[in-house]
């Protein structure tokens, strides 16, 4: 699960307009991300 109060990223111009993305940067701003694990993995 993640929580974000702002995110940014920061995209390519030439590479989008050829219908690719290329991105350069990406900030998370106030982000709370937990990871969870399965523990009856069989």
């Amino acid at each position: 699960m993640v929580a974000l109060d702002k995110f940014e990223v920061r995209l390519a111009l030439y590479p989008l307009l050829q219908r690719h993305i290329q991105v350069s940067k990406v900030l998370l701003h106030s982000s709370h991300i937990l990871v969870e694990t399965n523990k009856k993995r069989g």
